[in-house]
This record gives C-alpha cells, sequence and structure tokens, in this order.
C-alpha cells in the first residue's frame, strides 16, 4: 500500500506502515488529496485509510486494478492498472506495482507542470540536495 497527500507544499508518505497512514489521513482536509493503491482494492487497511481521508473531506484518488472493488466506493477518482492473472512466480504482483507506478509518476509529472511556478525551485532545491551523492 501506498499513501501520499499534499498538503501546503510538501509531499507526505505513509508508505512504512498503517496506523501511519491512518494518523495522516484523519489530519486531511478538503484542500488536500490522497493517492492510495491496493491491487485487489480489497486490502482492509487501505480501505480503512481511504474512508477516512474520505470521511476528513480530501479527495481521494484510488488506483486499483478493478473498476469495482470496495477501495472505488471511498474514491473520488478511481485509476485502472491492469495486469495479468497472477501465477506461481507472481508476475502479476510486479505488474501491479510497475503499473501503479507508472501511474504515480505521470500524476506526479501534471501536477509538476500544472503548478510550475511552485514546483520548479522545489525541484531544484531537491536536485541540489542529492547532487554531492552523484558522481559525473
Amino acid at each position: 500500500m501506498i499513501v501520499g497527500a499534499r498538503t501546503m507544499t510538501a509531499w507526505r508518505s505513509a508508505a512504512d506502515g498503517p496506523h501511519n497512514a491512518l494518523t495522516l489521513a484523519s489530519a486531511l482536509g478538503p484542500k488536500d488529496v490522497l493517492v492510495i493503491t491496493s491491487h485487489s482494492g480489497t486490502t482492509v487497511e487501505a480501505l480503512e485509510v481511504a474512508a477516512v481521508a474520505h470521511e476528513s473531506g480530501a479527495t481521494v484518488v484510488a488506483i486499483t486494478g478493478y473498476a469495482t472493488s470496495p477501495l472505488t466506493r471511498h474514491a473520488d477518482h478511481v485509476l485502472l492498472g491492469v495486469v495479468g492473472a497472477e501465477n506461481d512466480l507472481r508476475p502479476a504482483a510486479m505488474g501491479s506495482r510497475m503499473s501503479q507506478l507508472a501511474i504515480v509518476d505521470a500524476l506526479f509529472i501534471v501536477v509538476a507542470q500544472r503548478t510550475d511556478e511552485r514546483s520548479q525551485p522545489l525541484l531544484a532545491r531537491s536536485r541540489d540536495a542529492v547532487r554531492t551523492h552523484h558522481r559525473n
């Protein structure tokens, strides 16, 4: 499960556990967006977090593999990341993660482009912060 929210000027992430995700979701309001992923759309923790965020007035964007999954009931927007069936080697699990990552990357690019005036200085500061960790 990946949970993220844009609150004022900072991205917050609660991917490290359901308790943090629930705490984050409860603090959201009408100006916030929560992006949550669950391929099955039935993960209990994801359902709880989405419900809390929705009840808090946040816009909920669900990324799931099933348009009629329970997760979609708590979502204002549903984005589908469809992959094939799982087998013993679990290629669908990898496929679902890759489709979710591609969707989140696309969302990031759209938000960055639409908020270019605010996002460009933040992206530049982010690049500068890690520049010394990269070798040319």
